[in-house]
């Protein structure tokens, strides 16, 4: 199987793919995924953003860095968000993703990423290593 990473805004076209799957994993309405979306291709700085994780050009795994979900929380800025991994391919590629989101922000300067979600064991997991 062939595993590969990406982000929306260098894979524009993947953008249908991404709203499908967003929408099939969290109960939201698609135009609030898309509007993120767009601004996330439309974009010349590095929030939003959307990535994507494919196993052979299928989408199994998701999640977005905004500059804030979380209203009245600031603190909590900026912060990955939609976080999904099939749960066939969590154990093993997880962490992979995580690490792929957080290189990419990192060569734009931003050195802290928040993960507000119920994944707690993820997270703290993913901050033992850091």
């Amino acid at each position: 199987m062939n595993f590969r990473m990406t982000r929306i805004g260098d894979e524009p076209d993947l953008k249908d793919k991404l709203t499908e799957y967003l929408n099939n994993k969290w109960v939201e309405e698609k135009p609030n995924y898309l509007r993120s979306i767009n601004d996330a291709i439309r974009a010349r700085m590095i929030l939003p953003q959307w990535y994507i994780l494919l196993a052979d050009e299928e989408v199994i795994g998701t999640a977005g860095v905004l500059e804030n979900q979380i209203i009245g929380k600031p603190e909590f800025s900026p912060n990955i968000c939609s976080l999904y991994v099939e749960e066939e391919y969590k154990e093993e590629k997880i962490d992979d993703f995580i690490d792929f989101i957080y290189d990419d922000v990192a060569k734009a300067g931003i050195e802290v990423l928040y993960l507000v979600e119920d994944v707690i064991e993820v997270e703290e997991e993913f901050l033992e290593d850091f």
